[in-house]
C-alpha cells in the first residue's frame, strides 16, 4: 500500500494515464487533475470516469486557478506533472502554487524521455530540452523536493514506428522496406509506456530517490536498431529491403530543409541524438539510479513482447 498521497497533473494525455493507473495499482491515494475544457471531449472525459471508477479523486481544476490550485496541493503529498511538450511553461503556476503551499514531500517535473541535462542539443528541437532544463533549475533554486525521470524512448512512439521519417506520424512496424539510422549499431532503450507508469509509481515513497535521476534502462530493452529490425523479421518471416540515413543525409534531407514542417525538422533532430550519436546508452557511475535494479520484482514489457503485439 502506498503511503503517499499523490496528485497526477494534466492526467488525461499520453503518458499521464499510465502513471494514474500505476498509482491507484500501487495503492496510492491518487489524486487527478484535469483542465475544466476537457469536459469538452468525450473521450477524456470517459478516461475521466474510469479513473474514477478504479478509485481516483477527481478534481476540475485550471492551473491558471492559484488559489484552487493551491488548495488541492493542501490534500496531497507529492505531485506528478505530465504535461505536454506543448504546455511545459503552464509548470511555472504549478510550481509556484508548490511553493505557497508548502507541503508537497517531492515533486515530479513532466520529462519522461531522455535525460535533458546530460548532453548539448541541437536546433530547431533543442527549445523543448532548454525549457525542460530551465524547469529543473526552478525547482532547484526555490528548494522544492524533486525527483526527475528519464525513461528513454516510448515503445508506442519509437519502436512501433521504427523511427521513419516518411511517414512521420505512422505508428505501426513496417512489413516492407525499413530506413535504418546510421549503420543501425547505436543502442537504444525501449520503455513500455505502462511501465513507465510502474517505475515511477514505485519511486513515490523510495526514499533513495529523492532529489535524483531516476534512469529506465531494463537490460533486455537496450537493443540497436539492426537487433530491432531482425527481431520483427523473425516475427513476421520477411525480410525487409533495408536503406541506410546517415547522419550527413539526415542534416541535408531533414534537419535543415526548410520545405519540412517544424514538427518533422525536431523530430528529425531528436532522431539524430538518440539514433546517430548515440545520448541514451552511456556508462553509470556508481551513484546512478536504475529503475529494474532499484525494483527487480518488477516483470516489465519486454521490445520483443511488444513487437509480438503487431504481427
Amino acid at each position: 500500500m502506498g503511503e503517499n498521497r499523490v496528485l497526477v497533473v494534466s492526467a488525461t494525455g499520453y503518458i499521464g494515464r499510465h502513471i494514474v493507473n500505476a498509482c491507484l495499482e500501487q495503492g496510492h491515494p491518487t489524486f487527478v487533475q484535469v483542465r475544466p475544457e476537457a469536459a469538452r471531449d468525450v473521450e477524456k472525459v470517459q478516461l475521466v470516469l474510469s479513473f474514477r471508477r478504479a478509485g481516483a479523486k477527481i478534481f476540475w481544476v485550471s492551473l491558471d486557478d492559484h488559489d484552487e490550485l493551491v488548495k488541492l496541493l493542501k490534500q496531497v503529498d507529492v505531485v506528478i506533472c505530465t504535461v505536454s511538450h506543448f504546455h511545459l511553461d503552464e509548470q511555472y503556476k504549478l510550481i509556484n502554487a508548490i511553493k505557497e503551499a508548502g507541503n508537497i514531500k517531492k515533486f515530479y517535473p513532466s520529462e519522461f524521455g531522455t535525460d535533458v541535462g546530460r548532453n548539448p542539443h541541437i536546433p530547431p528541437g533543442d527549445k523543448l530540452f532548454t525549457d525542460k532544463v530551465a524547469i529543473r533549475r526552478t525547482v532547484e533554486v526555490l528548494g522544492i523536493p524533486y525527483t526527475y525521470i528519464s525513461a528513454n524512448c516510448f515503445m508506442g512512439f519509437f519502436l512501433a514506428s521504427f523511427a521513419q521519417l516518411e511517414p512521420l506520424s505512422k505508428f505501426f512496424p513496417p512489413r516492407d522496406s525499413v530506413v535504418i539510422h546510421g549503420d543501425g549499431n547505436v543502442k537504444i532503450v525501449w520503455m513500455a509506456e505502462k511501465d513507465i507508469g510502474t517505475y515511477t509509481a514505485k519511486s513515490i515513497d523510495d526514499p533513495r530517490t529523492m532529489n535524483r535521476t531516476v534512469y529506465f534502462r531494463p537490460p533486455k530493452n537496450v537493443l540497436t536498431m539492426n537487433e530491432q529490425v531482425a527481431i520483427w523479421e523473425s516475427k513476421i518471416g520477411k525480410a525487409l529491403k533495408k536503406s541506410y540515413l546517415s547522419e550527413k543525409e539526415l542534416f541535408a534531407k531533414y534537419i535543415q530543409d526548410e520545405k519540412h514542417s517544424w514538427l518533422t525538422r525536431a523530430a528529425a533532430a531528436h532522431m539524430y541524438e538518440i539514433f546517430h550519436r548515440g545520448d541514451l546508452y552511456f556508462d553509470f557511475g556508481p551513484d546512478d539510479l536504475e529503475a529494474s535494479v532499484l525494483y527487480p520484482e518488477v516483470e516489465y514489457t519486454t521490445a520483443e513482447s511488444y513487437l509480438e503485439l503487431f504481427v
